[in-house]
């Protein structure tokens, strides 16, 4: 059970792509394609969106399962901080 809960079911201080999408007053389809442009998520990967691994090294994310059992990734506060940090130092918003 302690495994299924931190694979599955803790997600405090997580954000998922459309919550900090609207913080940048973007859509999520558009900040994902901007994220796949900076690298964050590993083009390998075709069904789900996963990060790479220093994006997760540097504790900006998380990968967590969905109850049907595919990866969904998280953002870390960090994450959202820096995503909002590239996008301006970028031109973007």
């Amino acid at each position: 059970k302690a495994e299924y809960f931190d694979k599955v079911a803790e997600r405090s201080g997580l954000l998922n792509a459309t919550q900090v999408a609207q913080k940048v007053q973007m859509s999520a389809m558009k900040m994902n394609k901007h994220l796949d442009e900076l690298s964050v998520y590993n083009g390998a990967v075709k069904r789900s969106r996963v990060f790479q691994q220093w994006f997760i090294d540097q504790g900006m994310g998380e990968l967590k399962q969905t109850e049907q059992g595919y990866p969904q990734a998280m953002f870390t506060v960090k994450g959202e901080q820096w995503i909002i940090q590239k996008f301006v130092s970028e031109g973007l918003i």
